[in-house]
């Protein structure tokens, strides 16, 4: 057994033992328990992204066995160079870890690589190491389709997590056709987008398909708010039809807000202060911005709440783009009672993050936010998390939802067999709002 596959099934009885004591899908190391999802657990750890190589703004979502690679990409505000690892973890259509299958029967090569390709930040006030990786490579790859974990931790010691990042492999093997409308629910009807779809698995025999197949619908890439485990509502001859009346919906949200830090030699519109201080680096202070709740619908081009790094004077933004203290400002005339309110997007990976916390302060009327951010271009939005209950946003409270705001939305389909012991992904479907 390589020592690889025996650092894997470490894991699995990590994993397996949390659960027992009713940790859900989280496992116990010495450092932190690990989430199922994008997370970073180094505080010095700093934009970290992944989507296909080449297309910035995309999903991490591959098809099995294409020439085609996802780019890992992330940075570690030190001086020096640490050894970072990587391993990947096969998971459920839920995002639990499937501890039916051994490492060697879904990955082809070795895992437990180190990422070598790394390069110092040049002439920023913020020092940083920037590291990349492409995935499959030469020492590397995977066999089967399904949800995995990329788990990138510190020197060779897989307790040692520093971050997290979900991607997909698909295989399209079953057609997906679809169709969104307004609902006709009262109160949903100015402020929802409703899904229908079909599923055609011709060719593929499904003996149980409302046990076999599993569906998963996302807006914007976003697991939070996700719609997962739907039952056809008919089944007819090789097609499932998810045909629903007032169920399969998605606030349609407002268009996202936007900054531009790609420069600090002028004030882009957000702008209303640069800093230069030789001790806390470059600050940026943003113009006083109002809630957009009961604030008529206007559309604006938006990257559905992801996020551009660039330094538009340098020819490398990797390396060469320095990191700003940003401060937020948003008006209030009295604080929202019964919750908090975060600066959110993909800025966040779509979570609510103690750091993204706003500080609501009396004397200006505002909540108030300190982020520190690498320059590029931003999409955010302020979203509202009720002190009680589960941490849910709330993006209505203060940005207000409109059924015409245009959004991205992908279904994913998977497939488990009688008998078999993994989720195949064998069906996405990416499509927008408005085409």
């Amino acid at each position: 057994m390589r020592v690889q596959e025996i650092v894997l099934t470490i894991i699995i009885f990590f994993l397996s033992f949390s659960i027992l004591l009713g940790q859900d899908d989280e496992y116990v190391t010495d450092y932190q328990p690990i989430r199922y999802e994008d997370y970073v657990y180094k505080p010095s750890i700093k934009t970290a992204l992944l989507h296909i190589d080449g297309l910035l703004t995309s999903q991490p979502i591959l098809q099995l066995n294409q020439p085609i690679q996802m780019r890992l990409s992330f940075d570690d505000i030190a001086e020096e160079v640490v050894d970072y690892y990587y391993t990947i973890i096969q998971c459920n259509f839920d995002w639990t870890p499937n501890t039916n299958m051994q490492e060697m029967e879904y990955i082809e090569g070795f895992s437990g690589e180190r990422i070598r390709d790394y390069e110092f930040s040049y002439n920023t006030m913020v020092d940083y190491v920037h590291y990349e990786l492409r995935l499959p490579n030469e020492d590397f790859s995977w066999t089967k389709s399904g949800n995995y974990l990329l788990v990138v931790y510190e020197n060779e010691d897989i307790s040692n997590v520093v971050f997290t990042k979900r991607f997909m492999v698909t295989e399209q093997n079953m057609q997906i056709s679809h169709k969104i409308s307004q609902p006709l629910s009262f109160g949903k009807t100015r402020t929802s987008q409703e899904i229908d779809f079909t599923v055609n698995y011709e060719g593929i025999r499904v003996n149980n398909p409302q046990v076999e197949i599993k569906v998963a619908l996302l807006q914007n890439g976003r697991w939070d708010n996700a719609i997962t485990d739907l039952k056809p509502l008919f089944v007819r001859s090789e097609e499932l039809v998810y045909d629903f009346q007032n169920e399969v919906m998605f606030n349609a949200g407002k268009e996202f807000r936007h900054l531009n830090l790609q420069t600090l030699r002028y004030r882009t519109d957000k702008m209303e202060r640069i800093i230069e201080d030789k001790i806390d680096g470059n600050i940026v202070k943003l113009f006083l911005e109002s809630p957009r709740a009961g604030v008529p619908y206007i559309f604006e081009n938006d990257l559905n709440g992801k996020y551009l790094v660039n330094n538009e004077h340098e020819d490398e933004p990797e390396t060469e783009a320095d990191y700003v203290s940003t401060y937020f400002f948003l008006r209030k005339p009295v604080e929202i009672y019964g919750g908090d309110v975060y600066v959110w997007g993909g800025l966040t990976d779509f979570q609510i993050l103690p750091e993204y916390k706003m500080t609501y302060r009396p004397e200006e009327n505002a909540y108030v936010a300190k982020l520190f951010l690498k320059q590029g271009f931003y999409n955010y939005q302020y979203a509202f998390v009720k002190n009680e209950g589960p941490k849910k946003v709330d993006l209505e409270e203060i940005e207000g939802s409109w059924f015409e705001t245009e959004n991205d939305y992908f279904i994913l389909v998977y497939y488990r067999p009688f008998g078999t012991r993994y989720d195949q992904l064998v069906a996405i479907k990416q499509f927008n709002s408005l085409r």
